[in-house]
C-alpha cells in the first residue's frame, strides 16, 4: 500500500476556484483526461448542497508487464462523487478507479476550502491510497510504485491545469475563456 498527500494554496477565492474546477477539462496540461460524463447531480433543497457524480475517461499507459499478463488497452475509467456546500464553503470529491479495480485500487480524496488566514485564498488538500491486490508480492510492490509515481506526476499537472484556468478566467480580464 502506498500513500500520497499534497497541500496547495490557490491565490483565488473559494468561489473562483470552485467555478474554475468545472472548466478544468479539456486542458492541454492534463491531456490524459479524455472525457468527463456527468452521471447524476442533485441539490438538497434544505441545505443547498450540490452532489455530482461523474465518470472520467482517461488514457494512461499501463506497465508493460501488466499489459502482457492481462491484455487490455490504455483507456481507463474513474468514478467520482463531488459534494459542494456553498454555506460552509467546502468542495470535496472522492474518486476510485473502475478499470483493473480487481487488481489495484486508487482511492483519491480532495478538498477545497477558504484559507482562514488569507483573504481570497483557497486551501487544497489531496490524498490518495494505492493498493495492489496480492498484498506483499513483488509484483504488487512494482504496480504500487509505478502507480504512485504516475499519480504524483498527474497531481502536479492537475494543479497546474486548474491554475491556468483560474488565470484565464479571473486574471486576464481582456480574454474570455469558454
Amino acid at each position: 500500500m502506498k500513500f500520497f498527500e499534497a497541500d496547495f494554496l490557490y491565490s483565488h477565492s473559494w468561489e473562483n476556484v470552485t467555478t474554475a474546477i468545472w472548466k478544468k477539462y479539456p486542458n492541454d496540461k492534463v491531456n490524459h483526461v479524455l472525457k468527463i460524463d456527468t452521471l447524476s447531480h442533485s441539490v438538497d433543497p434544505t441545505t443547498g448542497v450540490l452532489t455530482v457524480e461523474r465518470l472520467l475517461t482517461c488514457k494512461q499507459k499501463i506497465p508493460y508487464l501488466i499489459q502482457q499478463l492481462l491484455g487490455g488497452n490504455d483507456i481507463s475509467y474513474v468514478h467520482e462523487v463531488a459534494v459542494i456546500n456553498p454555506k460552509d464553503k467546502t468542495f470535496s470529491a472522492n474518486s476510485v478507479n473502475l478499470t483493473f479495480s480487481n487488481l489495484m485500487t486508487v482511492e483519491e480524496s480532495v478538498q477545497y476550502r477558504p484559507d482562514p488566514s488569507r483573504v481570497n485564498s483557497t486551501l487544497f488538500k489531496q490524498q490518495a491510497q494505492i493498493t495492489a491486490l496480492g498484498g506483499l508480492s513483488k509484483l504488487a510492490g512494482y504496480v504500487e510504485d509505478f502507480s504512485l509515481t504516475r499519480f504524483q506526476n498527474n497531481a502536479a499537472l492537475g494543479r497546474e491545469a486548474l491554475t491556468s484556468v483560474l488565470e484565464k478566467l479571473f486574471e486576464n480580464k481582456d480574454r474570455q475563456y469558454l
